[in-house]
């Protein structure tokens, strides 16, 4: 197994941080539950260098390439089982809208990522859904 394949690992395994949610039917309380669980993992110095490493490379190596890939797979597909319930299933475009702000806030502009950015986050992304379809009608208005 090669180097970038143990870092794959181990931003997979992450560190044991608590609280991951709960499959449900609720899309809001799941996402929230969701986006805290990676906030709570990616705040893990060795996690959080993993992920750097990895995406530092993914240009120029394609076992690094590949590891994003399936990271991103693996990501969204637990997601996706979380959301089973709430009948609701994520591509790719609706998954990236629901983390991309979280990593953009603690990897760009190295904020902290607070409960009420991740809330602003969640109540964006949902209304984005409804907007395309992808929610049932008034899901997005509902605080949960």
């Amino acid at each position: 197994m090669g180097g970038y394949a143990l870092l794959c690992e181990l931003i997979l395994e992450g560190p044991d941080v608590g609280g991951y949610p709960e499959p449900g039917s609720d899309v809001r309380t799941v996402a929230t539950g969701w986006l805290t669980s990676l906030r709570d993992g990616i705040s893990d110095p060795a996690t959080r260098a993993a992920v750097l490493a990895v995406t530092a490379q993914a240009d120029h190596d394609p076992d690094s390439a590949q590891a994003l890939v399936r990271i991103g797979q693996d990501r969204r597909a637990a997601l996706n089982g979380l959301l089973e319930p709430s009948g609701v299933q994520l591509g790719d475009d609706e998954y990236t809208l629901l983390y991309g702000p979280v990593l953009a806030q603690l990897f760009f502009d190295r904020g902290r990522v607070t409960d009420e950015f991740i809330d602003a986050v969640v109540t964006q992304w949902l209304t984005t859904l409804e907007r395309n379809g992808a929610l049932p009608r008034g899901e997005a208005v509902a605080d949960g």
